[in-house]
């Protein structure tokens, strides 16, 4: 396995950037010791909406591909009451996507992955539905349709009897679907970070990017901010809103990499090689200055990475993350954390034999983020 791996020590000051159910900074205990932690959720969630100012990558995860489907068929000349039939009869498991949720009828039961191009196909592929066709299509038939997929959970059968009068409409709404998997070149997202399609697998995709749980390299405990609001048209020199909110400040390792064989053979890199690369660049790019959003207003903490080694090799995934089994207790925590990480790389090279075809570091006195991907792309 080919891999391009990423290490990143970022530093966030008086901040809650990933909060859990509770409001509070998300946490982890780690070699007995408590630290601050941001998933990996929330750092793909800052990525991919980093990465969507790329043409590259306009893949959308929603449920609300019913109004998507029938604004594009209204954008085709189709009027909005076909338009309507035609996007619930699809995502009412005839399509395969699941079907639609019982409490919100124009949504989706569960999420789909799919880019603007994508969509777009699926549309035109639906369009090819006539009017004359979808009139044989009755009111009862539909609320057999929606009885059906409540009943089993999938798609329906009962209006798919061969040779029925509707047949016709469902064989084409059903091959559209096809299109959901269409090969695009606005879908490098999808090829990145994957896509879960659980009634139809060939319109699955294995995830070809890996991320690990960011934790922080020294022990945290979380403080408490206690704040005040003042109405301003209020004659009383008083609080009208008195709050507590949770914080705290860290020094973070992060681990994220990419599968370069998996990404390579995917079928957008295959067809488009050349955006496949600036993919990759883009997304090198992104890793390193996408930031988690929680608390921005309040406990903004926009600081990219201080250090970063950037390698590409072959061979299986290795994180540095346990270079913090014991935290750091240096004043400062980043020159002692850089030492930590990089004798824990030199423990691995020297332990397990593993070499790097390209490392490159940046640091507060050497490297920058056009040079680090200029060097990278070499190997990739």
């Amino acid at each position: 396995m080919k891999l391009l791996e990423m290490n990143l020590l970022q530093s966030f000051p008086v901040s809650n950037p990933n909060r859990d159910d509770s409001g509070s900074p998300k946490s982890v205990n780690f070699g007995g010791i408590d630290r601050a932690r941001i998933s990996s959720q929330c750092w793909n969630r800052a990525i991919r909406t980093y990465l969507r100012k790329s043409k590259r990558f306009q893949g959308c995860r929603t449920k609300l591909l019913l109004p998507s489907i029938k604004s594009g068929l209204i954008s085709l000349g189709r009027k909005e009451e076909v338009s309507d039939k035609i996007a619930r009869i699809f995502c009412s498991g005839v399509g395969g996507v699941g079907g639609l949720d019982k409490k919100h009828p124009d949504s989706l039961a569960t999420m789909i992955y799919l880019s603007r191009q994508q969509l777009d196909n699926l549309c035109r592929s639906l369009n090819n539905v006539s009017d004359e066709e979808l009139s044989k299509f009755t009111d009862k038939e539909m609320s057999s349709l929606h009885s059906e997929e409540e009943e089993n959970g999938s798609s329906p059968k009962k209006a798919q009897k061969k040779g029925s009068k509707t047949d016709t409409v469902i064989g084409k709404i059903k091959a559209s679907a096809k299109e959901i998997g269409s090969v695009v070149a606005d879908g490098f997202d999808i090829a990145e970070f994957g896509r879960l399609f659980a009634n139809d697998d060939s319109l699955s995709s294995d995830a070809s990017t890996m991320a690990a749980h960011a934790f922080s390299t020294h022990e945290v405990c979380n403080e408490q901010d206690y704040f005040t609001a003042i109405d301003d048209l209020s004659d009383k020199n008083s609080s009208a809103h008195i709050g507590v909110s949770q914080f705290n400040s860290a020094l973070y390792y992060r681990y994220h990499a990419v599968n370069l064989d998996s990404f390579f053979n995917h079928p957008c890199s295959i067809a488009y090689p050349e955006e496949a690369r600036i993919a990759v660049e883009e997304y090198i790019e992104a890793v390193l200055v996408a930031m988690p959003s929680g608390c921005k207003s309040t406990k903004f903490a926009g600081n990219p990475p201080l250090y970063a080694k950037v390698m590409v090799r072959e061979g299986y995934p290795i994180t540095l993350a346990n270079a913090f089994l014991s935290p750091v207790k240096e004043e400062g925590y980043l020159d002692e954390s850089i030492r930590k990480l990089e004798n824990h790389w030199g423990f691995f090279k020297r332990a397990y034999g593993i070499t790097a075809e390209s490392e490159y570091v940046m640091n507060p006195e050497s490297g920058s983020l056009k040079e680090l991907i200029k060097t990278t792309m070499k190997f990739v």
